[in-house]
C-alpha cells in the first residue's frame, strides 16, 4: 500500500508542477517552480523509501 501513495504523492506533485509552469510566464519562475517540485518529488521518494 505504501508504493501506491508514494506513486500517488508524485503523480500529484508532477501535474500541480505542471499546470503551475503554464500559467507562470517567466523562465526565472519556471525554473524556481521546476526546482521546487523535484525537490518535493525527491522528499517524497526518500521518505517512502525508508518503508
Amino acid at each position: 500500500m505504501q508504493d501506491y501513495i508514494h506513486y500517488i504523492i508524485i503523480l500529484v506533485l508532477v501535474v500541480v508542477g505542471f499546470l503551475l509552469l503554464k500559467k507562470v510566464a517567466s523562465c526565472l519562475l519556471k525554473t524556481i517552480i521546476s526546482i521546487v517540485v523535484l525537490a518535493g518529488i525527491a522528499l517524497a521518494w526518500w521518505y517512502f523509501k525508508g518503508f
